[in-house]
């Protein structure tokens, strides 16, 4: 049977507990209380009755009221129990009762009782007392009177070794007196007779008996010890049983001087200084916290011997870590951190529980320190430099005083250089105030440094010796570097100024130099680095001495600078453009003043692409900021006839970015300013420099995102992203740069500005001129501003990473997951087993799954959280139960997430460490993308190193990679033109994303007919009649 209690009564902060209906209704009811009978009474029967309250009411407005009370609730609820209706009165009557128990409840439950040794506070001594006879809290007492224990053996043994003498019958006898008085304090707090006054007045014990005893013990034993022992011989063991009497002092005279002197409060969030600065650890005093990071993170505090505010430096890091969220070690130069936990989980991880004191990082802490009696006058009171006030001769300077201080006319001081470690060396304001405590703390500090078998040297000699350490160490450095970034130039990139490589770029026939007289090894080094910029050896003689060293040359050496390495067998004949002459450096840099560039070494990165497979020879690079710059530049050019490579981030794999010549380079790069931004429509309007990574953070902090994601985001451009139409790993859910980009900002070939940069969605204005320079690579004009339509950042987004047995498989899933997933899918990336393994090898990554042949990263992005989680739950409960998917995992953190999305992402830089790479971005059918892969690795055998694939599922892009050791004529022949030929018999696209750029324009004709490239050639023609936009690019040979 329903069983009705006081809890069906209305309760305070219920929703109709305070209602004003039942009053009104209770004052009407009163009104007419004399007219209502019993509504089963046969003689007088009413239209308007409650039958659940058995009242009559004389009109409709009554009954309506009474149906909204609690008293009429309740009465429902009595009816279902089957039990009688309570009167009006009687149901007040029991509200008022139950709102005082309520009352009296929340009184009682301001009474906390708490267990110090298991760290727990009860609301009501029931609890308290359950708690108490519970067998975990049994177990936790009986380990902490085991630790005591022990300490007090500990103390024991020690005082045996001093002769003493203990008697262990009055010991015993006093435990056992502990153990009845602990039962009889549990009997009197078991009691329920007292109270609620009583209950809340009485003190809890802050400890349990038995370790109270044993910790006066540990203290009457400790209080007989010598205070004469040597500091040599603390052992490590004792490192927490510090005399707690002596800490008392010192924390009492700690806070007398602290509430004498005016200390300003600490910043919100800082870490105190009983607190650990690496994980939540508590100690009970200062010296103890030392200890314990010293013991469990190894931190180590630099030249303590002279730290003289040793609580002022704690709180100093306790505020760095706590309120500026700042690594230790790292210092502000490492990445930015959200919290105090992640701040501290970094230094525990990264081992940088350690302060960076090298060079100027250590003049941060100054303040703490004084190391004035390192100083070696610091004890006769006179300069090793000076006696007497006077220097020596050969260190005699003409000042006006005696203070070595030159004052400038500008107010400027200047101090003589024998006063540097002076100068060096700050004194805070507080120096004077620095309590007397401290003292006490940093010496008990170095006792737990010695017990490590640290042995620290005060004085001038531990100084000098630290100087001398820490140039070996500096040198050790040095050379460990030296020695890595030579191997890594001869195994892992290719560097073009190679002393050991010196004809990369020139035809040598014979050579025989004879170099005579001093510094001749010398001599011969400073012509080998630079022999690759000569045009003959003739002009060597330029770096060496004539007065000292003659040069023979027998033979002359040629070096061709107009012709770069490529990975193609044929390079493009250069066109009859004009050289770069000294009167277009100087007109350029009167136009860009600082930002016309001729240093070799500036134009060496800017020459190379990204693969490092393709170089030109460019003299000259300018940096323009804005548009009118940019038209002077090409106007100038035009009329000179002066080729131009329009460069951004210098991340494209088919060489379109890099000049084959000497063409001049014109980076974007300071352009790269946001001019406008639409909050409610989500269209930003940017220069085109602006860097993908850096442009998606900005739309971010409006709640908006990037259409386009790259891998190469970091370093990319925008305007880049726009000229080879990249698709990226969102192109499954927000399309191609074709749809996203509403306008555009072109300087053409003559210098005249094409001003398209509209922000309408909808404009049938006749022809779409944007869409021409979209994916054209800068060679019909250069894109210099360009507005983009963000979608809305999603609240919630999800990444699996899972593993299919075959590609079949693989493509049953992505059917299903457009199914499934719908609107919500974002991504579907796919890699193979040989991906997997090269991430694996050269970048230290781990496969979160089990092995599998494929791999898959899907993405999901909405609003919703459950919905979007529910939907890909139920997707892969269905793809797993299908025995499509062998193993997978989820993420939905976003540290989680960027670790998943981080494998895909770093294929290609796993490829450039296994060797040479030829890359192909190939545009299939869905059911055709791997066979490609197969059908490669079976044509080239043992030839190729490794032939890998991955690619976007999504849009059918697959991008094709075959490794060697190195550049192979015969391997290029094998793959191309077979893949072309290939990728042409089903009718797929030789460039999916990448463009043509240099390494691919001759193989246009595979994806286009005649006529539209005729066509193509058209256009260019009409828009750079000279060709000096990106010549070489795009457009094969034989159209001019």
């Amino acid at each position: 049977m329903f069983s009705l209690t006081d809890s069906s009564l209305p309760q305070d902060g219920d929703k109709y507990s305070n209602d004003t209906s039942f009053r009104l209704f209770y004052f009407r009811f009163k009104e007419t209380q004399n007219k209502t009978v019993d509504c089963c009474h046969p003689a007088v029967m009413s239209s308007y009755t409650c039958i659940s309250c058995r009242v009559q009411f004389s009109d409709a407005d009554v009954q309506r009221a009474h149906y909204k009370t609690d008293w009429h609730r309740y009465n429902l609820k009595r009816k279902v129990a089957n039990m009688p209706p309570v009167t009006a009165e009687n149901f007040q009557e029991r509200v008022l009762a139950q709102r005082a128990a309520a009352e009296q409840q929340l009184a009682d439950a301001h009474s906390l009782a708490t267990c110090t040794t298991c760290n727990k506070k009860f609301s009501t001594d029931n609890a308290y007392n359950n708690h108490l006879q519970s067998h975990k809290h049994q177990q936790a007492e009986k380990k902490a009177v085991a630790a005591a224990q022990e300490a007090v053996q500990r103390m024991n043994e020690k005082n045996l070794e001093k002769g003493a003498e203990l008697d262990k019958d009055a010991q015993n006898e006093a435990i056992q007196k502990v153990m009845r008085e602990g039962l009889r304090q549990k009997q009197r707090q078991a009691h329920s007779g007292a109270t609620p006054t009583d209950r809340q007045s009485r003190k809890r014990p802050e400890k349990a008996p038995r370790l109270e005893w044993f910790e006066r013990q540990a203290k009457k034993i400790a209080q007989e010890e010598d205070d004469e022992v040597e500091e040599d011989a603390v052992d490590e063991e004792e490192w927490e049983d510090v005399d707690e009497e002596e800490e008392m002092e010192a924390d009492e005279e700690q806070q007398m001087e602290e509430d004498s002197v005016a200390t300003p409060a600490p910043a919100p969030g800082s870490i105190p200084v009983t607190d650990c600065l690496f994980c939540l650890h508590h100690s009970h005093s200062l010296s103890k916290n030392v200890a314990h990071m010293t013991k469990e993170h190894s931190f180590f505090i630099p030249d303590i011997e002279y730290l003289v505010d040793l609580r002022g430096l704690l709180a100093y890091l306790g505020e760095k870590v706590g309120f500026g969220k700042v690594c230790l070690w790292c210092n502000e130069k490492g990445k930015s951190f959200y919290s105090t936990e992640a701040v501290q989980a970094h230094m525990t991880d990264k081992s940088h529980c350690k302060l960076h004191t090298d060079g100027d990082a250590a003049l941060e802490f100054a303040d703490f320190y004084d190391f004035r009696s390192s100083y070696p006058d610091a004890h006769d009171g006179s300069d090793a430099e000076m006696k007497d006030g006077v220097l020596p001769e050969d260190k005699a300077v003409e000042f006006d005083d005696d203070t070595l201080e030159l004052t400038l006319p500008s107010g400027a001081k200047i101090g003589h250089r024998s006063l540097m470690r002076y100068y060096k060396q700050r004194f805070g304001a507080e120096r004077e105030l620095v309590p007397v405590h401290n003292q006490r703390a940093v010496g008990r500090v170095l006792k737990q440094y010695r017990a490590l078998g640290w042995a620290g040297e005060s004085g001038k000699g531990s100084a000098v010796q630290q100087q001398k350490d820490m140039r070996y160490v500096q040198r050790m450095k040095s050379k460990w570097i030296l020695r890595m970034g030579m191997n890594s130039n001869v195994t892992k990139q290719t560097h073009f100024r190679a002393q050991n490589r010196l004809a990369r770029y020139c035809t040598i026939e014979h050579i025989n130099v004879t170099i005579c007289g001093e510094n001749s090894k010398s001599c011969i080094m400073v012509v080998f680095q630079r022999f690759h910029q000569l045009r003959t050896l003739y002009f060597a003689s330029r770096w060496l001495n004539p007065h000292t060293c003659s040069v023979t040359v027998h033979k002359t050496v040629t070096a061709d600078r107009t012709r770069p390495r490529y990975t193609h067998d044929a390079a493009p004949t250069r066109r009859p453009f004009s050289r770069v002459m000294p009167e277009d450096i100087n007109f350029f840099s009167q136009h860009l003043p600082g930002r016309t560039v001729t240093d070799p070494d500036v134009l060496e990165s800017c020459n190379v692409d990204w693969l490092k497979s393709t170089k030109g020879s460019s003299v000259v690079l300018l940096r323009p900021k804005t548009t009118e710059e940019v038209s002077q530049i090409l106007r100038y050019c035009n009329e000179k006839n002066l080729a131009v490579c329009p460069q951004g981030g210098n991340t494209g794999l088919v060489g379109g970015s890099v000049p084959v010549f000497d063409e001049i380079i014109l980076s974007t790069a300071l352009m790269n300013r946001v001019l406008a931004f639409d909050s409610i429509s989500g269209i930003v309007t940017c220069q085109a420099g602006c860097v993908l990574e850096s442009l998606s953070q900005y739309v971010e902090q409006h709640d908006f995102v990037m259409p386009l994601d790259l891998g190469a985001k970091g370093s990319c451009h925008i305007g880049g992203n726009v000229s080879t139409n990249a698709g990226g790993l969102r192109l499954l859910r927000y399309g191609s740069l074709r749809g996203t980009v509403l306008g555009l900002e072109v300087v053409l070939a003559d210098g005249r500005v094409l001003d398209c940069l509209a922000k309408l969605r909808k404009d049938n204005t006749g022809y779409d001129v944007k869409q021409l320079f979209i994916g054209s690579e800068g060679t019909l004009g250069v894109i210099t501003a360009l507005s983009i339509l963000c979608p809305r950042k999603p609240k919630s987004v999800n990444v699996a990473f899972l593993g299919c047995s075959s590609f079949q498989k693989l493509l049953e899933t992505f059917q299903i997951s457009r199914g499934m997933l719908g609107e919500i899918l974002s991504a579907f990336e796919f890699l193979d087993a040989s991906c997997m393994s090269l991430v694996e090898k050269h970048l230290g990554l781990v496969n979160p799954i089990a092995e599998s042949p494929f791999y898959i990263v899907i993405e999901t992005a909405g609003s919703n959280e459950a919905h979007d989680e529910e939907k890909l739950h139920n997707f892969l409960e269905k793809v797993m139960a299908s025995s499509l998917v062998q193993d997978g995992t989820v993420a939905t953190e976003e540290v989680k997430i960027k670790a998943l999305w981080s494998i895909r992402e770093r294929i290609t830089e796993a490829l450039r460490h296994d060797g040479y790479t030829y890359k192909y971005d190939i545009s299939l059918p869905l059911e055709k993308i791997y066979d490609l892969v197969t059908d490669m690795r079976a044509h080239l055998g043992s030839q190729a190193k490794n032939v890998v694939g991955y690619g976007h599922v999504g849009d059918g892009n697959l991008h094709l990679n075959v490794t060697s050791p190195a550049g192979d004529a015969a391997l290029l022949a094998a793959i191309e033109p077979y893949v072309y030929e290939w990728t042409r018999k089903w009718q797929g696209s030789i460039s999916a994303e990448h463009g043509l750029g240099l390494k691919k324009r001759n193989y246009i004709y595979y994806s286009k007919s005649q006529e539209a490239v005729r066509l193509m050639a058209d256009f260019k023609t009409m828009l750079d009649p000279k060709g000096i936009l990106n010549p070489y690019k795009t457009l094969p040979d034989n159209i001019r």
